[in-house]
């Protein structure tokens, strides 16, 4: 017996465009919540750089959360906006847009 894999592929396609809520911060964030901030986590006592804010955007449960990487690499957390903190101890991020 074949299997056919018959999962939509597309969302993983090269040329598919970067959705905007990777690129901006949702309304309602505080200033220094956007992609490339670097934060500490409260409430985990962690460190590490937003990679997305709000994402994915048709999930209203993310409109107050942020995803972010350690510092160095590692597995990503979706921590509320609540949590974080600009970073003390790391030299801030400036924002590009």
């Amino acid at each position: 017996m074949t299997h056919h894999d018959t999962r939509d592929t597309s969302a993983f396609s090269a040329t598919r465009p970067v959705p905007q809520s990777l690129e901006s911060t949702p309304d309602g964030a505080p200033p220094w919540i956007f992609p490339g901030a670097r934060v500490y986590d409260e409430v985990r006592d962690l460190r590490g750089e937003i990679t997305a804010v709000g994402f994915p955007g048709h999930d209203p449960r993310q409109s107050n959360r942020a995803w972010v990487r350690p510092h160095g690499g590692g597995i990503e957390w979706n921590p509320f906006f609540t949590d974080l903190r600009p970073d003390p101890e790391t030299t801030p991020a400036r924002r590009t847009t």
